[in-house]
């Protein structure tokens, strides 16, 4: 009887150290991230505009760049919820279900694709949209997955044209206007 018992309080303190240790490094992770700063302000207008398109589905999260097991763990986007990701000329917004509305400007995103897999969320072939963007000083991948193949191939599309003509007004931007002068 003894040894059981003894077997019993041992398994119990490993038990309650490894979760201590694993509490200790989220918290840790959590802090981390909290200094990167806060959230991307939503426009004050938002309420007022008309989305190029809405797609329901499920935020899956927020990691480092290409590095799809290291999530973020500020503001909840580490979070996996269902969301509802609306398309602006100027942005992207993700409204989360029980997080706050993350807003991912145009001139943020870096690149735009797919994958089959982030922070244990793995489904088919392309099943996840992500899209890379800088948040502060560092790029980040948010991933959506759509509830119909539909809406993965829309959100994909929305973002094509987000990009390109985000690429268009930055090329318009710094290319010099055309001289007036005649040359000889």
């Amino acid at each position: 009887m003894d040894e059981k018992l003894l077997t019993a309080v041992l398994l119990a303190v490993f038990v309650i150290v490894l979760f201590s240790l694993v509490g200790r490094a989220w918290l840790r992770r959590t802090r981390q991230a909290e200094e990167s700063g806060s959230l991307p302000v939503l426009p004050a207008d938002i309420e007022d505009r008309e989305p190029t398109a809405v797609i329901p589905g499920m935020y899956v999260a927020t990691c480092r760049h290409r590095d799809h097991l290291q999530r973020l763990m500020a503001h909840n986007l580490g979070l996996r919820t269902s969301a509802t990701v609306f398309i602006y000329p100027d942005g992207v917004l993700y409204d989360r279900d029980g997080a706050d509305a993350l807003w991912v400007d145009a001139a943020a995103v870096v690149d735009h694709g797919t994958t089959s897999g982030m922070v244990g969320k793995f489904v088919e072939r392309d099943g996840i949209v992500v899209v890379s963007w800088r948040f502060h000083d560092q790029v980040v991948d948010t991933g959506m997955r759509t509830k119909t193949r539909e809406g993965k191939t829309e959100f994909l599309e929305a973002l094509s044209i987000l990009v390109a003509d985000q690429n268009q007004s930055t090329s318009a931007e710094s290319t010099p206007a055309p001289s007036t002068k005649e040359t000889p």
